[in-house]
């Protein structure tokens, strides 16, 4: 299915709607410094990897810092999913609208590295280079 551009104020009505999955494509650093609340990291380079932690039956909508990696994301794997769509702008327009974000890791920010260790990956060499402190998953 071909993705749809969607503006940030769209995606801020989409929060704490459970029809919907909000899905960040950055790295564990950008991700760390803000993100749009609720939403689940997928760094775009494991994303193949990963790409079962996305419900295909949900809509989805998939966002980065400036929309370029969230439109690769969305152009290459968009069929596999029910309703996809792209934040225009991306982080840098959400933060300029003044919408609310949140700050640090958590727990929907380590998701993606949990699943690469129960895959056999060595996350902890992968995942510190992106973090400000190094952290155990």
């Amino acid at each position: 299915m071909a993705h749809t551009d969607v503006e940030p104020g769209f995606v801020k009505e989409c929060l704490g709607d459970p029809r919907y999955q909000i899905v960040d494509v950055r790295t564990p650093f950008e991700y760390e410094r803000y993100h749009v609340p609720g939403s689940v990291l997928i760094p775009i380079q494991f994303f193949h990897e990963l790409i079962d932690m996305v419900d295909g039956a949900r809509p989805v909508i998939f966002l980065c810092e400036h929309a370029n990696r969230s439109r690769v994301v969305c152009q290459n794997f968009g069929h596999v999913f029910k309703e996809v769509y792209n934040m225009v702008g991306g982080m840098e327009r959400w933060l300029k609208l003044g919408f609310e974000f949140e700050s640090g890791m958590d727990e929907k920010g380590l998701l993606w590295a949990n699943r690469l260790k129960e895959k056999g990956y060595p996350v902890d060499a992968l995942f510190a280079p992106y973090t400000s402190e190094r952290r155990t998953v």
